[in-house]
């Protein structure tokens, strides 16, 4: 039997879609929403009642019958929770090593294969991260500085490959879409950034309306994984939600009823 419609379009009907995107677009940062957004954030940082609630960042429990946990971590695990931080002052003039950033994204290729219940000839890759169902909602790219701006490639993890989507990007485009506010200096003092995006419709089909929920929950997922293995590779990163929605999608040259950028990690020392 043949199937028409196979990975893109998909070959079933998300009727839950335009719920979900009517809800997404109200999620969204604009450039009239950013204002409130950057001056409701502004008076919770400098207010003492805001350092007191960032203080005390945990659920209170009761004290009785504790459990103290007391192990060892393996060391070089240690190492890198201890140097993941959010990093806001990079520095071009320190060297960096590029092929600890391509160890990253190789981090998240296949590691292992499992044939389809359904069909022995069907053959599915898991990534060593989880994801919902194995749909793998959120794709991966990178945006790295050149001569003439920037450049932009979608990371393969199946074939391990980088593929150019856009070259020649400008950086007052890379400005206006990922930095919300007047301060621009991170296109300026990283090494480049990992754009996380989501393609909602392959967790929505299968889920329904909580699909949504777990193509988010990877998102997190993707964005820990990776902000680990590059501190391991003694990367510093920063992990970023004040971007543009629909001008960070359009940087990505994608289509917003499909996919949209959810997350982004700069990196660099």
């Amino acid at each position: 039997m043949s199937i028409e419609k196979y990975i893109t379009p998909h070959s079933f009907d998300a009727l839950e879609m335009k719920d979900i995107l009517e809800f997404h677009d109200r999620t969204k940062l604009k450039p009239i929403s950013s204002m409130s957004f950057f001056l409701r954030t502004g008076l919770y940082m400098d207010s003492i009642r805001g350092a007191q609630e960032a203080s005390r960042n945990y659920k209170a429990t009761p004290s009785y019958d504790t459990e103290l946990i007391n192990v060892d971590v393996p060391e070089r695990l240690y190492k890198a929770i201890e140097q993941r931080r959010s990093c806001r002052s990079f520095d071009l003039k320190k060297p960096f090593n590029r092929s600890g950033l391509l160890r990253s994204l190789m981090s998240c290729t296949p590691t292992r294969k499992a044939q389809a219940h359904v069909d022995d000839s069907i053959y599915l890759n898991f990534r060593p991260y989880p994801s919902p169902g194995g749909l793998y909602p959120v794709e991966i790219h990178l945006l790295e500085p050149t001569n003439n701006g920037f450049e932009l490639k979608y990371f393969n993890p199946n074939t391990s490959t980088l593929h150019m989507i856009r070259r020649d990007i400008s950086v007052t485009e890379v400005e206006n879409a990922l930095c919300v506010g007047s301060d621009k200096s991170l296109v300026h003092t990283t090494r480049g950034a990992i754009l996380l995006s989501v393609l909602w419709e392959r967790t929505v089909i299968k889920y329904g309306i909580a699909g949504y929920r777990f193509a988010l929950i990877e998102l997190g997922i993707v964005s820990q994984h990776l902000s680990l293995i590059l501190a391991d590779q003694d990367i510093e990163t920063l992990n970023w939600g004040a971007f543009y929605d629909d001008k960070g999608t359009d940087l990505l040259g994608a289509d917003p009823s499909l996919e949209t950028l959810g997350s982004v990690i700069w990196y660099g020392k």
